[in-house]
């Protein structure tokens, strides 16, 4: 029985996703030149893109946590450099954010 390599279509995914997240947050302001018409759009499509990414890069996030899983699923039926590479390339996303998340908690929380 081979070993499946679901982690790194996990993380695949999640990258595609969390490349629409950037495009999806800072397209708004691609051709603004002047800092009132940045700060108007913050207010409005500006404002509504940032949410829709952040709603993106959590789906992403998700599909990194499900990655590791399907990582860790996968390395418990038999070593596989395939889920061991998966592995690590889901876990770096997941601890940067988190990292992220746990130096910033006192801004957000």
């Amino acid at each position: 029985m081979t070993p499946s390599n679901h982690g790194l279509k996990h993380f695949a995914i999640a990258a595609a996703i969390y490349l629409v997240s950037f495009f999806v947050a800072f397209a708004p302001y691609a051709f603004i030149q002047d800092p009132e018409q940045v700060a108007k759009m913050m207010g409005g499509a500006g404002g509504w893109a940032l949410i829709a990414a952040t709603l993106f890069a959590m789906v992403a996030f998700v599909m990194n946590l499900l990655g590791v899983w399907a990582s860790l699923k996968t390395l418990l039926q038999g070593p596989s450099s395939k889920a061991t590479f998966g592995l690590l390339l889901n876990m770096l996303p997941v601890v940067v954010i988190l990292s992220l998340l746990y130096s910033y908690r006192a801004m957000m929380f």
